[in-house]
C-alpha cells in the first residue's frame, strides 16, 4: 500500500485522521466541523474547503449528508492508507529496522511514465530509502518486500530492478550513506525536534485543544524522519538523536492523548457542539 498518495509539505490528511483514527474510522464527519478542526491547525476556511476537494477527486475522502448538512467520511483506501502509516510510525527507530542489509532500487522509466515516477519517488523517501543518483535508490536495510509491493502497485516493476545483500568491509558506507542522505540536516531537524516537544512528555498544563495541535503538528514532524534518516547502525550519534526522539515521541503522544481525543470529539461527534 503507498504512503504518499497526496502532495504539499504538510499532508494534514495522514495527519489528522492518523493521530484519531480509532476516532474517525467508519464515521461520518459534518464537514463545518472538520473545517473547524482544520482551522485549530492553521487553515483558512477557503483553503479547507479546496483540501477537502483535492481529497475528493484523490479518492481519500467521499463526501455524503449527515441530515441536512454535507459531511466527509474517509475512503477504504484512505483506512488502508492510515494503517500503513501507523505500522511505518511504530517501525520507525526500532532495533530491528536496520539490519547490516542493502535494499537498492534501479528503474529507466519512459517519459510516459512521469506522474507514476513522482509517485515512486515520494514512496521511497518515506521508507527510508535514499537517492545515490538519477534512478538509484538505497536503502540500509532490507525494504524488499515494500520496494516490490510499491512497483507493483505503480506497474513499475518490469521497468525496474530490486537487490538486496549484505554490507561488507568494502562496502564504503560512509559514501553511501554521504551521497544519499542530508545528515547534518538530519542532525538539525532531531535536535529541534527534541528542543522543541521535550516539555510534553509530562505535559503540566495545556487546554485540550492545544493537546489536539500539538500531538497533531508533533506527529507530522516526526514522520519527516522517515524520509530524512537511513537508520543505519554506522551512525552512533545519529542513532542516539533517533533513539531520543523516538522514546520523546511516544511519551508525549501518549500523553497528549486524553485531551487531544477530548477535543477532537468535542468538535468533530458531538451532537451539541456548536461550530
Amino acid at each position: 500500500m503507498l504512503l504518499a498518495r497526496t502532495t504539499g509539505s504538510r499532508d494534514l490528511l495522514l495527519a489528522l485522521p492518523g493521530a484519531h483514527r480509532h476516532q474517525v474510522e467508519g464515521t461520518l464527519i459534518r464537514t463545518e466541523r472538520l473545517i473547524r478542526l482544520l482551522g485549530d491547525l492553521g487553515m483558512t476556511q477557503n483553503s479547507s474547503q479546496v483540501y477537502l476537494t483535492r481529497l475528493a477527486k484523490a479518492g481519500l475522502v467521499s463526501r455524503r449528508s449527515s441530515g441536512r448538512s454535507p459531511g466527509v467520511a474517509l475512503t477504504p483506501a484512505a483506512e488502508r492508507l492510515l494503517g500503513v502509516i501507523e505500522d511505518r510510525t511504530r517501525e520507525f527507530g526500532q532495533p530491528t529496522a536496520a539490519n547490516g542489509t542493502f535494499t537498492m532500487i534501479w528503474y529507466s522509466l519512459p517519459k510516459s511514465a512521469r506522474a507514476a515516477r513522482s509517485r515512486l519517488v515520494q514512496e521511497l523517501r518515506m521508507q527510508g530509502f535514499g537517492s545515490l543518483q538519477d534512478s538509484t535508490w538505497l536503502a540500509m536495510r532490507d525494504r524488499r518486500t515494500i520496494a516490490q509491493t510499491t512497483l507493483d502497485e505503480l506497474r513499475l516493476a518490469a521497468d525496474s530492478s530490486v537487490l538486496v545483500g549484505p554490507q561488507s568491509e568494502i562496502s564504503n558506507v560512509a559514501l553511501l550513506l554521504e551521497r544519499g542522505w542530508d545528515l547534518r540536516a538530519l542532525r538539525q531537524a532531531y535536535e529541534e525536534f527534541l528542543q522543541d516537544y521535550g516539555d510534553y512528555a509530562t505535559p503540566s498544563s495545556i487546554s485540550d485543544r492545544d493537546a489536539f495541535v500539538t500531538r497533531v503538528q508533533m506527529l507530522e514532524e516526526f514522520k519527516a524522519f522517515f524520509s530524512m534518516d537511513p537508520e543505519s547502525d554506522d551512525l552512533d550519534d545519529i542513532g542516539e538523536l533517533r533513539r531520543q526522539a523516538t522514546t520523546l515521541f511516544w511519551a508525549a503522544y501518549n500523553a497528549l492523548a486524553p485531551g487531544a481525543e477530548a477535543h477532537f470529539a468535542e468538535v468533530a461527534l458531538s451532537p451539541d457542539v456548536t461550530v
